[in-house]
């Protein structure tokens, strides 16, 4: 999506130093560039695995989450992301499961009902591959988490009113006493991984959707 900025004028444009006004326009080109994206919580999920008792790894699935994106898919390095999960929508596949899961034990969503993921940094590796560093709060402590990210593609569809829409798979590794989670230390491995599948949809052509959608009414 396109961002304004407000236009300089004759004078100072003449009064600003070369390299200023090179770096300005280099700014307002990258900043042009970037689309803002929302994400889609119907097509995002975020998945668990960890050991139980050595026998095998329990799974949970987390949906719902929301947030946003600005992303450039020819330079990673500006992108910015910020994401909410509600620890509410926890799968486990079992209601007791769940609701241990959920205690001050683990997850503790009774302190902090809603886990949130902020990106500090993004190192591309290649088109579509980067770093994501980033800072997650959770338990009410913040902790630095990095996302191997895979930008899977970036297109319109008939299936999503072709609206512009980005498609990542990301993988982590957690380790779960540096979360605050040291319970049951024989019966539940320290080791985390965690597997995210999420979509995102460009902002500006949800408006569009939206107001053609308002016009046929």
């Amino acid at each position: 999506m396109a961002t304004s900025f407000p236009m300089p004028t004759l004078v100072q444009l003449r009064a600003m130093p070369a390299s200023a006004f090179i770096a300005g326009l280099l700014m307002m080109s990258a900043q042009a560039a970037q689309d803002h994206f929302v994400i889609d919580p119907v097509h995002t999920r975020i998945a668990f695995r960890v050991e139980h008792l050595g026998l095998s790894h329990s799974i949970g699935t987390l949906s719902g989450a929301n947030g946003t994106l600005d992303f450039d898919p020819s330079d990673w390095s500006g992108a910015k992301l910020e994401v909410s999960i509600p620890l509410e929508r926890l799968d486990m596949g079992n209601d007791g499961w769940k609701k241990k899961v959920l205690s001050d034990a683990f997850l503790d969503s009774a302190k902090q009902p809603v886990a949130h993921f902020v990106a500090t940094s993004v190192a591309p590796i290649d088109k579509t591959h980067a770093k994501v560093s980033g800072t997650l709060s959770l338990r009410g402590r913040d902790s630095t988490v990095v996302l191997d990210v895979t930008l899977n593609g970036l297109k319109r569809s008939l299936y999503t009113e072709f609206r512009k829409t980005a498609g990542f798979s990301a993988t982590a590794t957690l380790h779960r006493k540096e979360l605050g989670m040291d319970a049951y230390p024989d019966a539940v491995g320290e080791d985390v991984s965690i597997d995210i599948e999420a979509e995102a949809n460009a902002h500006a052509d949800n408006n569009a959707s939206k107001a053609a959608q308002e016009s046929q009414r």
